[in-house]
């Protein structure tokens, strides 16, 4: 899930509980204003009654205090039953409510306030109020203020919703972006910068993230700088150890083992001299001073003059190499020389990881608006898990040839392609071969 939907979630759930949570005490608290307001009846009901007694006291005639019963009941559907003591006995009072006689009955007995006389002097009266009727009616109040409840929350919790949606992806943007250039400086891109995302915690780790890349940036300028300046030096006493030690075995005066001595050294320094090559060339790749120089050429006989020079090394190894190009693509921008450096690394990886008797083939085809040149071999093949480390500097993979090399040249290679704006990869399957290849745009590159 993600951060803006959390940030979502979390929001909306606090205002969905507190919405729950106040609607709860509320209603308790309207309960308690029910029950009170019951209380509140009741009394009122008694000083009614009472004041009704002494009206009929004082006129003489109980009737009104019968029919002002009679009328309560009416009103008051929780009055089940009414009587009145009269001359010395309890007469009900008829037509009342539904002739309560329940044993929980709340009874409320009421008489004149004060001393009184005459012949009504004793009058007085006596109410059954049902408490199953009352429960109802407090039940029905609790569920109509619940329903209302209901209605309220579910709004307070849309409106909630709404809310926390746009707080949520605000907050998680801010993220976002820090994120996007943390993935990038992880790539390499270590010149991205993230614009000031306020002064709280996610605008002081913005701040943190672009001393990073700004530190980051400048040790990986000192370490090009270095590997540019110490490839360069050691090419001088390279070349210097190369010459003399080729004077040397050029002369006749050499013992056989000395020779085999110095042989051995000259190999070492021409692997060592490759190397240095690789690592400055790799050094102008990443400073952007690699001579670029593209031309309006036609591919075809770079590629044919590129798979001939490596006929006869094929031969040698006991291996076939066979090429086909499509003379009729049309001239396209390009530097011939890094464009045949990176057929040479494609054609020389394919001859060390191929046993005598494979085969090797170079095509030039044009695939759609691409002109395609692909070396397939019938080699050891790469397994899957290796195929996306081999474009990275320095990866080599096992392989039961045991052939050498420091792996720089399929990383030159994928930067001399990618400077041209194309495309290169590969496809392999252990045991069966690989198939190399890269692709140059047809239109114009105007760089």
């Amino acid at each position: 899930m993600r951060l803006a939907h959390k940030l979502a979630l979390i929001l909306a759930t606090a205002i969905g509980v507190a919405t729950i949570v106040s609607s709860f005490v509320f209603l308790e608290i309207e309960y308690s204003l029910v029950k009170k307001s019951e209380s509140k009846t009741e009394q009122a009901m008694k000083s009614g009654v009472s004041g009704i007694i002494r009206e009929a006291q004082l006129a003489g005639d109980p009737l009104i205090l019968i029919d002002y019963l009679r009328l309560l009941g009416k009103e008051h559907r929780e009055i089940g039953r009414a009587r009145i003591w009269m001359n010395g006995r309890w007469r009900d009072v008829k037509g009342m409510g539904f002739g309560l006689k329940e044993q929980k009955a709340i009874i409320l007995d009421v008489a004149a306030p004060g001393k009184s006389e005459g012949t009504l002097a004793s009058l007085k009266a006596q109410i059954w109020l049902s408490r199953a009727v009352i429960a109802g009616k407090t039940a029905r109040m609790r569920r109509d203020l619940l329903s209302e409840m209901e209605k309220t929350a579910g709004v307070f919790i849309l409106v909630g919703i709404l809310i926390a949606v746009p707080i949520g992806r605000g907050l998680s943007g801010r993220i976002r972006v820090i994120e996007a250039a943390v993935f990038k400086i992880g790539e390499g891109k270590n010149q991205i910068r993230i614009p000031l995302l306020g002064t709280d915690e996610i605008g002081r780790l913005s701040l943190g993230v672009n001393k990073m890349a700004e530190r980051l940036d400048e040790i990986d300028r000192l370490k090009k700088d270095f590997v540019a300046s110490v490839t360069h030096e050691l090419r001088s006493p390279l070349g210097a150890i190369e010459s003399h030690v080729s004077r040397i075995l050029s002369a006749n005066c050499v013992q056989d083992d000395d020779r085999k001595s110095l042989s051995l050294i000259l190999a070492n320094v021409h692997r060592l001299s490759h190397f240095v090559s690789n690592l400055l060339q790799m050094a102008k790749i990443e400073r952007g001073k690699l001579d670029f120089m593209p031309k309006n050429l036609p591919l075809a006989p770079i590629i044919e003059d590129g798979a001939l020079f490596f006929v006869s090394a094929a031969q040698k190894a006991g291996m076939s190499l066979e090429y086909q190009v499509d003379s009729k693509l049309p001239p396209i921008s390009l530097d011939p020389d890094l464009i045949t450096h990176v057929l040479a690394n494609f054609i020389s990886n394919a001859l060390k990881f191929t046993r005598p008797g494979g085969k090797i083939s170079v095509e030039l085809v044009q695939n759609g608006a691409w002109a395609e040149c692909s070396v397939k071999d019938t080699g050891i093949g790469i397994e899957e898990k290796d195929l996306k480390k081999i474009f990275a500097p320095f990866e080599r993979i096992r392989n039961p040839l045991k052939a050498t090399g420091v792996g720089l040249g399929l990383v030159i290679s994928k930067s001399i392609i990618e400077m041209h704006k194309g495309e290169i990869g590969v496809e392999s399957k252990p045991g069966i071969g690989s198939r190399f290849y890269f692709r140059l745009p047809l239109t114009a590159i105007v760089l």
